[in-house]
């Protein structure tokens, strides 16, 4: 029986910390100064920064860069894309709260940032501000990157899901509640064909398009009809059978199931879940967004846990829940419990769209990045840091050599 919870508080479980330790770590070699190459893929999107990579495969970043999330061997803040400092070439990347990671042609991980609980993987506790290479010898596929956490689908063996970083809440998946600062297997035995790092849990799909969620439960967020966490992985969301799981995310789960519809569970405080109803605030079970005016999504994001955005067979952007810096997109900052629609300049159509605690960007037919939201620490990109409630076009990558990222430009 699907449970619905109305009007109630949920407490944030207190933080844990692990001790440093040390350990031999490899460090990126700093990238020599070349022509910039044009941006290729998604426009990711972190806590408050903003990464994408170019045709050639290498790394840029902008936005906020307290710990080192950039990568350019700096803390301070970029308002333009700027070069990773590494000549290591990429095939995806992931964003967490503060920290960055992807996962380089020959299949292994690298991250780079915010480091207090290990989530970089060098096994230290040391913020890093380059590259640095995931101990373990492991090889990936894939990279998700949570708040404090990192979790990566193994090349071999088939469907192994291992995890580093924070785990006061067992949001690692290896049954303890232990911080780990380099890679530690999930438990279980299932075989899972992708996974996502949120904020205190992890989720993964398996071979047979079931979901499976560990770690803080407050909100609902496992999806399992409880509001008890748990250390190793368990059947979430059942009874569906899902096409794909939204990434990194706060305190709610998105999937789109096999039959196109769009489901959401977790935190629906500020209306993230999409279905309409403020009186819910929280679901342990998965409720159906709305899409009567949107027409149904084939991706959707919810990122810092706030909003949530997806995209249609046509190319327009929607997105629902917070919106008090523009995060939505629509051209206010008034909250909605349903899909709004982007405003987007005529002819524009998204084919990738991704959420950050507070800004969205997306990129376009023409591979043109575009976002919103946010804009203080730099994370629109577009060279200034003004917030903004409709897109703005991300500034072309440029050699460092051209332009000077670091000197803080007038806002608006």
């Amino acid at each position: 029986m699907r449970r619905i919870v109305h009007a109630m508080c949920f407490s944030v479980l207190a933080a844990s910390a692990l001790a440093g330790v040390s350990a031999v770590t490899a460090t990126a070699a700093p990238v020599a100064a070349a022509a910039a190459s044009q941006p290729s893929g998604p426009a990711v999107t972190g806590g408050h920064h903003t990464c994408r990579l170019d045709t050639e495969g290498a790394a840029w970043c902008w936005g906020l860069n307290d710990f080192g999330q950039l990568g350019d061997g700096t803390e301070e803040r970029r308002y333009t894309p700027t070069r990773v400092a590494t000549d290591l070439t990429f095939t995806s990347l992931t964003l967490g709260r503060n920290h960055t990671c992807g996962v380089a042609t020959d299949g292994a991980a690298w991250c780079w940032g915010r480091n207090e609980f290990g989530q970089v993987g060098d096994g230290t506790t040391v913020h890093r501000n380059t590259p640095q290479a995931v101990l373990g010898g492991e090889a990936f596929s894939s990279l998700s990157a949570g708040f404090f956490q990192t979790c990566g689908l193994v090349d071999g063996p088939a469907g192994q899901v291992s995890c580093w970083g924070r785990n006061n809440t067992g949001q690692l998946g290896d049954g303890t509640k232990v911080n780990r600062s380099t890679p530690a297997p999930v438990v279980g035995g299932q075989t899972f064909t992708s996974v996502s790092a949120h904020f205190g849990y992890s989720c993964a799909l398996d071979d047979s398009d079931q979901a499976w969620c560990w770690g803080r439960n407050d909100m609902g967020q496992l999806g399992d009809g409880t509001f008890t966490g748990r250390t190793v992985p368990g059947p979430s969301a059942e009874g569906h059978d899902f096409a794909s799981l939204i990434g990194p995310s706060g305190t709610h789960s998105c999937g789109i199931d096999t039959d196109g519809v769009t489901w959401c569970w977790g935190s629906n405080r500020y209306g993230q879940l999409g279905i309409g109803d403020d009186s819910v605030v929280g679901s342990p079970t998965p409720l159906e967004v709305i899409t009567e005016e949107s027409g149904a999504f084939t991706s959707v994001s919810a990122g810092g846990g706030y909003h949530t955005c997806g995209i249609n067979a046509d190319g327009e952007a929607w997105c629902w829940g917070g919106n008090v810096i523009g995060q939505l997109g629509d051209g206010t900052t008034v909250d909605s419990n349903r899909p709004v629609q982007v405003v987007l300049e005529d002819g524009i159509e998204l084919v990738s769209i991704d959420t950050g605690i507070y800004h969205s960007c997306g990129v376009d037919t023409a591979g043109d990045a575009w976002c919103w939201g946010s804009g203080g620490p730099g994370q629109l990109g577009d060279g200034t840091h003004t917030s903004s409630s409709t897109p703005l076009k991300v500034a072309d990558f440029q050699d460092s050599e051209d332009v000077d990222a670091s000197t803080e430009p007038a806002a608006g």
